[in-house]
């Protein structure tokens, strides 16, 4: 019998004022409905290749542009909108496996860290 996957870990975090207004800057400034849609994914037709799913900016349209090989992505305000919002990710997944490895640890145990 194999053992249960790991549960999966829901987080987030509201943003701050500052974050909001800088996202809805960038995400205006990236002009996201106007074209630059294409991309190249991975090695594979099959791969896995990132995206951005966009409801922004009062359309009531969603656009989905491929950002893995795009080059509307590779400077300017998509860029940055991409760099922000990968951050986002990185630090939310890192939240996220941290308390994974708080709930797999057995009740009493200490992590003890050496002093270097």
């Amino acid at each position: 019998m194999r053992p249960a996957p790991p549960p999966d870990l829901y987080l987030h975090r509201e943003l701050t004022t500052t974050e909001t207004a800088n996202l809805l800057k960038l995400a205006q400034a990236s002009d996201l409905y106007t074209g630059g849609h294409a991309g190249a994914g991975g090695q594979s037709s099959e791969g896995p290749f990132d995206t951005l799913t966009v409801y922004c900016c009062g359309e009531a349209k969603v656009v989905i542009l491929v950002t893995q090989g795009n080059p509307s992505f590779e400077k300017g305000p998509r860029h940055e909108l991409l760099a922000l919002l990968h951050g986002w990710r990185q630090e939310l997944t890192a939240a996220a496996e941290q308390e994974l490895k708080k709930k797999r640890r057995p009740q009493g145990t200490r992590v003890i860290s050496p002093i270097v």
